[in-house]
């Protein structure tokens, strides 16, 4: 068929318009697409097989197009401590977690919107290495926008450094 992708082995009865033969021609196409380095066609094939009803998990070379998800060990993200207080704290999490969704199932495109749509509607920065968010984008101590306020001595030249 193309491809070293399965049919996932919980997967139930096909929903997709897609036939399991256009299916796997498109799974191949994406393949050929990622093994070239076309990383824009491969995330638009993705996106038709989405649109279709097919889930790909590239973690495990598997396929479904049953309506279902692959379950996702993704992390969860939390409101850093350093975040201005906002009553949109729900409706801004669950953009979040689709987020994560979207970057679990390398949909790049779809994370990069909602990433951007959170700091324009709501101002929200996302740290990706803390697993936080916070509206103001602060993250405490350490992080680059507050670097200046840390305490700590001042910068001195280094002796024999020219003017």
């Amino acid at each position: 068929n193309g491809h070293d992708y399965n049919l996932a082995s919980d997967a139930g009865p096909s929903q997709s318009s897609l036939s399991e033969q256009e299916i796997h021609q498109k799974i191949a196409e994406r393949l050929e697409c990622k093994m070239s380095r076309n990383f824009q066609d491969a995330d638009r094939i993705q996106d038709e097989l989405r649109s279709a009803g097919v889930i790909i998990n590239d973690g495990s070379k598997e396929w479904r197009a049953d309506g279902q998800l692959f379950e996702k060990s993704s992390r969860s993200y939390r409101q850093s401590e350093h975040s201005e207080a906002t009553e949109d704290s729900d409706q801004i999490q669950a953009m979040v977690d689709e987020r994560t969704r979207a970057k679990s199932e390398r949909m790049f495109q779809k994370a990069d919107e909602l990433r951007d749509t959170l700091f324009q509607d709501f101002g929200v920065k996302i740290d990706d290495r803390k697993g936080e968010w916070s509206v103001g984008g602060s993250f405490g101590f350490g992080d680059r926008e507050n670097r200046s306020q840390m305490p700590g001595r001042p910068f001195e030249k280094a002796p024999g450094l020219p003017e």
